[in-house]
């Protein structure tokens, strides 16, 4: 049989793990919201570095750079997005 100390702790600790579940919700939705306008927006850039390309206005070496790095910086928005 547990005690009032107890049951008094045992229900601080339940309000406290719902206030920490709904902050960690908040803050997936806000990853995910923002992954996905990362990922509208490099599209976009995608294709004006393409179109770039082909214009012969930058070198090939150019754009698969600013492209990996893009890539990367989407993928720690991803990991952001896992973590949470």
């Amino acid at each position: 049989m547990a005690d009032i100390g107890h049951e008094l702790t045992d229900e601080l600790l339940e309000e406290l793990e719902k206030r920490v579940k709904e902050e960690y919700e908040k803050a997936l939705a806000d990853a995910e919201k923002k992954l996905a306008a990362w990922l509208k927006k490099f599209t976009t850039q995608d294709n004006i570095q393409k179109k770039l390309l082909e214009a012969g206005q930058i070198t090939e070496k150019k754009y698969k750079d600013w492209r990996f790095r893009h890539i990367m910086m989407g993928k720690e928005w991803e990991k952001m997005r896992d973590t949470l």
